[in-house]
């Protein structure tokens, strides 16, 4: 699940908790389009696939909730040229 919910980050662009509790590997298969695609740019081999939160829901039985959670954040304050010496 760890691995799923980092590439479900990249996907959903936002940051992914995993809440679940489910352990172990498994191989996930799950059919979607991206919600930038629009309908003329679809994909032939799964017309009418749904979105990708529809799709967790339906094909996994998993759902995506909002909420404020604290997490770490790495923060630059300054970046500086190395000296020369």
């Amino acid at each position: 699940m760890r691995q799923f919910v980092e590439i479900l980050g990249y996907i959903v662009e936002v940051p992914v908790i995993d809440k679940t509790g489910i352990t172990g590997v498994f191989d996930v298969g799950l059919q979607w389009v991206p919600e930038s695609t629009t309908p003329d740019s679809r994909p032939a081999e799964i017309p009418g696939a749904p979105d990708i939160r529809t799709a967790l829901r339906d094909q996994l039985g998993l759902k995506l909730v909002s909420a404020k959670l604290p997490m770490e954040v790495l923060v630059v304050d300054n970046v500086n040229q190395p000296s020369a010496n």
